[in-house]
């Protein structure tokens, strides 16, 4: 259960990256969803403290590489959003 837990925690640590790419190539993220990103970090942070709760190291590992992946997004979404007068 451990090596699935594993898998699945990796495939999802990578889902951040694209959106990196894209708003670093465009210099903009005014088309990105500042909420579900808030969303997703809330929800990781859970994960995480489960993880903890149980002992499941793949839980803790993978959910703190998408905690730090994800946060940063977040940063950068809030980087590179246009000011709107």
């Amino acid at each position: 259960m451990e090596i699935w837990m594993s898998i699945v925690g990796i495939s999802m640590s990578l889902g951040g990256f694209p959106q990196i790419y894209r708003m670093w190539k465009r210099k903009t993220s005014d088309d990105i969803s500042i909420a579900l990103w808030i969303i997703m970090i809330h929800g990781i942070v859970w994960w995480l403290i489960y993880g903890i709760k149980i002992g499941s190291i793949s839980l803790v590992v993978t959910n703190s590489v998408c905690l730090v992946l994800d946060s940063f997004v977040l940063m950068m979404i809030i980087k590179y959003r246009t000011k709107r007068s």
